[in-house]
């Protein structure tokens, strides 16, 4: 049996799904989102929000509620070994990806929306504009738009058959602890690796987040769980006064850190991509969610102020995404080189430009103040 469903079909209940759903109905446009799973992503790792998506989120009536679950500060303290570097003052919001994915969903559900789980895609016919999900249900719709992550199947068929995944040079830890109570966010420079360790809700819970540069590629999964022994291993060069956020995390998990090669366009006909689908990046300047937020609230905008023109929507996304997420990727591969130096005097050069120089504030302030909305109108001029 065929169902011809809402407009717009939407793939993954994630971040950027959700936050596209959202803006959509705020819109007064329908969309339906499908969903692998069985349920929302159980997934605790930490995430930072800064202002370029917070100012989005607002916009969308979601951040209130998440202010309140979360924890937001103006402060992070940079390190190396004890000594302290600098103080940065970026706006960020410290949560972790089950909460915000929780929170939009949430509105989005009250918003009027729907997600259908346990629907792992298959296959889309374009021709047809056909959906097809593994428990055989099909659908037809009008528009696809792929939120499915770093792996999706609709970048796989119709943007990048057969591409590899490739390996960063870089392995990531993270995990959670309720035992230190510390309002702070701080980031620890060591050679080769890097620690970031921030509180994330207001009962400081905190979360940490460590990469290591390896030559050793672990699996694409931030499933694959570590042991302590293993991580102090890794950091073993850092100051031991870091160690006890790995000691009494519940849980660690470790695994390596992929990109895919940089796309020359977001859409084919009837399918738009967002989020890690279409623009995976390394974690360094903490902005693969907040690009998915960008993502999702421009795309609704654009088709709200065009009419439901997804062609022309589609086009001006491209141009105004591509050129954003790019700056993103490239300066994220460069800050990953500049967090992991072993070598002493550039270290050492590292460390006396953190301190004395204005280039990091004026980067982060300029990276932050980007507003989406802003970009929309004037592309649409």
């Amino acid at each position: 049996m065929i169902n011809s469903i809402k407009p717009i079909a939407i793939i993954g209940a994630g971040i950027s799904g959700l936050a596209t759903g959202i803006t959509l109905a705020r819109q007064g446009i329908d969309s339906i989102i499908f969903e692998r799973d069985e349920a929302l992503s159980k997934n605790g790792s930490g995430m930072t929000v800064s202002k370029n998506a917070l100012v989005l989120l607002e916009r969308l009536g979601v951040l209130d509620q998440l202010q309140k679950e979360s924890f937001r500060t103006d402060k992070i303290i940079i390190k190396s070994g004890k000594n302290k570097i600098t103080e940065l003052n970026p706006d960020i919001l410290y949560t972790t990806r089950q909460k915000i994915t929780e929170i939009l969903a949430e509105h989005y559900f009250k918003s009027g929306g729907q997600i259908l789980f346990s629907h792992n895609l298959v296959n889309f016919n374009n021709d047809k504009k056909e959906l097809l999900f593994d428990n055989d249900s099909k659908y037809l719709v009008s528009h696809v738009l792929a939120c499915d992550g770093i792996n999706s199947k609709l970048r796989e068929k119709y943007f990048a058959s057969n591409e590899k995944a490739i390996f960063s040079g870089f392995n990531a830890w993270r995990g959670i602890t309720k035992e230190m109570k510390i309002d702070s966010a701080e980031m620890h420079y060591g050679p080769n690796a890097h620690l970031v360790t921030y509180p994330i809700n207001n009962a400081l819970d905190r979360c940490f987040i460590g990469i290591v540069k390896s030559k050793n590629n672990l699996e694409e999964s931030w499933m694959r769980k570590g042991s302590a022994d293993e991580v102090l291993n890794d950091f073993k060069s850092f100051d031991d006064s870091v160690f006890p956020i790995f000691k009494n995390s519940k849980d660690l998990f470790k695994w390596g850190i992929y990109i895919r090669p940089p796309l020359k366009k977001l859409f084919v006909e009837n399918i738009t991509l967002l989020g890690d689908a279409a623009h995976p990046m390394v974690p360094f300047l903490g902005q693969g969610g907040c690009m998915a937020i960008e993502d999702g609230f421009t795309f609704g905008m654009l088709l709200k102020n065009l009419k439901l023109d997804f062609f022309k929507a589609q086009n001006l996304y491209n141009l105004i995404r591509i050129k954003r997420v790019r700056i993103i990727q490239k300066l994220s591969m460069q800050i990953a080189k500049v967090n992991h130096l072993s070598n002493p005097l550039l270290t050492n050069s590292r460390n006396i430009i953190m301190k004395y120089s204005k280039i990091p504030q004026l980067t982060q302030k300029k990276l932050h103040s980007y507003d989406a909305e802003e970009s929309i109108k004037k592309a649409i001029q």
